[in-house]
């Protein structure tokens, strides 16, 4: 059993941070009244309670366990078995300031799960805030893979993987023909519809008619001349 718990001193440092960000959106928002500075105030203060609990818990923001795995969430932890377990990687967020200025670069956990609305619910662990095995992301990453291959065994992890809906797209549905069950299919009417086909075809590759000879035109004659 693997467990990795929450970083103490970066998690309070990180809601100091939100606590001041926080207090300067207030000060914005009761100066001059600006809607977005109170929006930045209800972030940055979240920011500050999930920064300040995470200080101070003392449960693993990520437990890995013969038959399931147990993540820390912003509301609190969810339990999951390994066979519901679809993918496992390893993702990277870039914060920029106005939009092209990179301030910073953050590396998360990810873990795919059966559930949620699409059938795939990830549930995300920054790794900057636990505390990291040797090799670090990457090397977490490696631990939380080799966990689930010991559970559910390569042919799960690959199975697993396909998602809900299995591998592939869903091929279309065939139109109907003449041919599909329950589809009313007249043998009769097949054969009319064939024999019409065929002397149609018959009638258009028959030679046209030719022309008679216009009856102006004096035909020669044979025999004896008469005056």
């Amino acid at each position: 059993m693997h467990s990795f718990h929450f970083r103490p001193g970066k998690n309070a440092v990180l809601a100091l941070g939100m606590a001041a960000l926080a207090l300067l959106c207030g000060w914005l928002w009761w100066s001059d009244g600006a809607w977005l500075a109170l929006g930045g105030l209800l972030l940055f203060g979240a920011g500050f309670a999930k920064a300040a609990h995470n200080a101070m818990s003392s449960e693993p923001a990520l437990r890995l366990e013969p038959r399931k795995l147990t993540v820390r969430t912003t509301f609190g932890r969810e339990e999951v078995q390994w066979r519901d377990v679809q993918s496992v990687s390893l993702e990277a967020l870039t914060y920029y300031m106005y939009g092209f200025i990179p301030m910073g670069r953050v590396e998360i956990l990810c873990i795919a799960v059966n559930g949620g609305l699409t059938g795939t619910k990830r549930l995300r662990v920054s790794c900057s805030t636990i505390d990291l095995p040797s090799g670090g992301s990457a090397g977490l990453l490696l631990i939380v893979q080799g966990a689930h291959l010991a559970a559910v065994g390569e042919a799960g992890v690959v199975m697993a993987g396909a998602g809900p809906r299995g591998w592939g797209v869903e091929s279309a549905r065939p139109a109907p023909s003449d041919e599909t069950p329950g589809s009313g299919f007249d043998p009769d009417a097949a054969i009319a519809r064939y024999l019409a086909a065929k002397q149609a075809t018959g009638e258009s590759q028959q030679p046209a008619p030719q022309s008679r000879l216009n009856p102006a035109i004096q035909r020669p004659t044979f025999g004896r001349r008469t005056a």
